[in-house]
């Protein structure tokens, strides 16, 4: 947990499960050492947090923006969380 981190609850609409979303997402957080999770929703969506150097974490935010060959993301719903210590990024169920 760095002094200057930010951490961000993020919400994808669009056409994100059952397309590999999460793995893609997962391996983007890695790319830019980011912590947190994500996890597939009951009404389709596809929720995560993720936390970092603002800049990393921005440019996480527009990866998962074009997601990946079979998704397709319509929104972001992105609001800030408070910083807590935690440790790499995995898929939650």
């Amino acid at each position: 947990m760095g002094e200057y981190d930010v951490r961000k609850h993020i919400v994808a609409v669009g056409h994100v499960q059952g397309c590999g979303f999460r793995y893609y997402t997962t391996m983007a957080a890695r790319q830019y050492h980011l912590t947190g999770w994500v996890m597939n929703c009951d009404d389709g969506t596809v929720e995560m947090e993720v936390q970092g150097r603002p800049g990393d974490v921005n440019l996480f935010m527009e990866d998962i923006k074009t997601g990946n060959r079979f998704a397709r993301v319509d929104h972001l719903w992105i609001s800030n969380k408070e910083v807590i210590e935690e440790r790499g990024f995995r898929m939650r169920n």
